[in-house]
This record gives structure tokens, C-alpha cells and sequence, in this order.
């Protein structure tokens, strides 16, 4: 009687492990939800996950596919999901040379696999500052203003990367020049004014000034930003949008 409550046991035991087993080699559902996202923002969005084994998967998702959720299965291993998307967004997260940053927005988390089922909200975040410079004092004077930095885009993780970046700022229909820069990761974002009749490049440590002034490139959303310089280049006036308070600077070239 009692090797056959023995061997019942060991049975059960047996059991037991195989479906442990069985539930080890199942994956992980990765369950994501994109009712958050401003669609008036953003039309479509890139998901990209990857593991130290390389990429899980990449997907395009339209705006129609924000209506539900989203589902992947995953392995059980380390693992980070990337979703970025905006107005001139694509596959390719560095920035060409001599263009300007697309207006970007993204969002990036590292789900726990080793769970059954991750359930993620998509916030997505604003990853660029539109810079509008206005010089005052005469509109028709002849210029070209050019941002030089060494942020040339982003990693799959939404960190900037290292590398040059060169674009011109071009005249908006509501006045002054606007370019679009990526996210900072010092102060060294220059600005150069040619003035066309002198035939003279005068450089702004822009980056120093706006620095000066709080602007926060470490913000989940960064703010755009509006510098003002004088017509003779010797005063130099920074505001950020949502903020009340401006601030002036003398420059010394």
C-alpha cells in the first residue's frame, strides 16, 4: 500500500515538472496600448524590440492600428522595445548631414519577459526643439544662419548619438528662421550668422547661452525655444515656449 502511494506521488511530481517545463517554453505576450498617442501629432510609429541576440522584432504600425492593442509574442530574455514616430520620422534614426532633425517623438521601456503577459501604455514623448532666431532691427538684412553640433540622432534606446550635425536654419511664413535640432547632450550647439554683404561669419555659442538661460535638454518633453539677436549682433535674447520669463545677454565675439 504504501510503494503505491509512492509511486502515485512520484507520478504527480513528474507531472508537475513537465508542466513547468511546458510553461518555461512558452513566451511572453507583450501586450502594448497606443490610445494615448496624439494623432494629431503622429500618423504612424516604428516598434522595434531587441534582445542581446539581436532584433525580436520591427514593425510599422499605421494611425488605425492606435484603436487596439498590440500584441507580440516574445522570448524570456532581456529585452528593449522602441517605438518612435512624427513628421518626417522614418526607419533611420541618425540625422543626414546638412539636414535637420525630423519632428521626432518616442518612447522606449524594457518589459519583464520572464511574466506570462506585459502590458505597456505607449506615452510618447516630444525628442526635439524647434529653434526660431529672429534678428531684429532690419528684416531684409542678407543672412544665412547655420546650427553646427555634435548630436547627429539617436540609438534604438532614444539616447542621442554622437556624430556632426550641420543644418541650415530657413525663413518660416511667421517670421524669423526656424530649424529643428535633436536632443543636447552638452553645450556646444553652435550657431553661425553670415552677414551676405560683409562676406563676414560671425559664431554663437548658442548652446552656452541657452544653457545660461535653464533650458533643460534632460526634460522628457523638450521645449522649443525662440533666440532674438540685434541687428549689430552685440545683444542676444532667449525665451522658451510656455515659459514667461526672457532672458538677455551681451555677446562678446
Amino acid at each position: 500500500m504504501k510503494s503505491g502511494v509512492f509511486f502515485l506521488f512520484m507520478f504527480f511530481l513528474a507531472a508537475g515538472c513537465s508542466v513547468k517545463e511546458d510553461r518555461d517554453e512558452c513566451p511572453c505576450i507583450l501586450v502594448m496600448d497606443f490610445s494615448c498617442v496624439d494623432t494629431s501629432l503622429v500618423k504612424s510609429v516604428n516598434v522595434l524590440a531587441e534582445s542581446p541576440d539581436g532584433i525580436v522584432f520591427f514593425d510599422s504600425l499605421g494611425v488605425e492600428a492606435f484603436e487596439k492593442e498590440y500584441v507580440r509574442e516574445v522570448p524570456h530574455s532581456e529585452m528593449c522595445v522602441s517605438v518612435w514616430g512624427g513628421s518626417g520620422a522614418d526607419e533611420d534614426l541618425q540625422i543626414p548631414y546638412g539636414c535637420e532633425c525630423p519632428y521626432l517623438y518616442m518612447y522606449a521601456f524594457e518589459p519583464d519577459t520572464r511574466l506570462e503577459i506585459w502590458r505597456e501604455t505607449v506615452d510618447l514623448k516630444k525628442n526635439h526643439c524647434r529653434l526660431t532666431v529672429l534678428l531684429d532691427g532690419r528684416e531684409d538684412m542678407p543672412y544665412c544662419l547655420t546650427f553646427r553640433g555634435n548630436v547627429d540622432g539617436y540609438g534604438n534606446d532614444g539616447f542621442p548619438t554622437s556624430g556632426d550635425f550641420a543644418c541650415v536654419a530657413y525663413p518660416s511664413a511667421d517670421g524669423g528662421s526656424q530649424v529643428v535640432v535633436p536632443r543636447q547632450t552638452d553645450s556646444s550647439l553652435m550657431l553661425e550668422v553670415d552677414d551676405m554683404e560683409s562676406m563676414v561669419t560671425k559664431v554663437f555659442a548658442i548652446g552656452e547661452y541657452l544653457d545660461a538661460a535653464g533650458y533643460d535638454w534632460t526634460a522628457e518633453e523638450l521645449e522649443d525655444a525662440t533666440v532674438i539677436i540685434d541687428y549689430y549682433l552685440t545683444k542676444i535674447q532667449i525665451t522658451f515656449r510656455g515659459w514667461d520669463n526672457e532672458y538677455s545677454y551681451d555677446i562678446i565675439l
